[in-house]
């Protein structure tokens, strides 16, 4: 008999995929939220949309303090992405990218300083694709041609 996947709330690389998902959901939903209006919805859809586009914020909310909380439980694979060449202890930046993720989430769950908190993320996701991801995309051998 074949059983379906039990879902693994506890392992940590499933729960990540799942809220990164979430996270652009968040995004596209906040993101909509500042494009004017091309035409009007029909009445009933209208406090539907008005709904999902307030929400973007609080996923996206949700979804940052939950990749605090991921970062603080593997802080040293976080460390070793650090390239050696950034100053400072690679630990430290792991705690402060992870207490970053949980005080902007609060901060945009709570508006309290939300935009600053907004900005200093996408600044912070700006960095890591610039400096830790973009320099590993060359690194990554090519696939064998036929």
């Amino acid at each position: 008999m074949h059983r379906l996947p039990l879902p693994h709330p506890l392992d940590i690389g499933i729960r990540t995929g799942a809220f990164e998902i979430l996270a652009i959901c968040a995004a596209a939903l906040t993101l909509a939220g500042t494009v004017p209006l091309e035409r009007p919805y029909p009445a009933p859809w209208e406090s539907v949309v008005d709904v999902l586009i307030k929400s973007g914020l609080f996923l996206f909310a949700v979804c940052s303090v939950i990749f605090g909380i991921d970062h603080f439980l593997v802080l040293g694979v976080i460390a070793s992405l650090v390239p050696a060449w950034i100053p400072g202890s690679a630990m430290f930046w792991a705690y402060l990218t992870a207490a970053a993720f949980v005080a902007a989430g609060v901060s945009m769950a709570t508006k309290w300083m939300g935009r600053l908190a907004g900005i200093l993320l996408g600044t912070m996701f700006l960095l890591w694709f610039l400096l830790l991801h973009s320099p590993r995309v060359n690194d990554v051998p090519a696939l064998p041609q036929s």
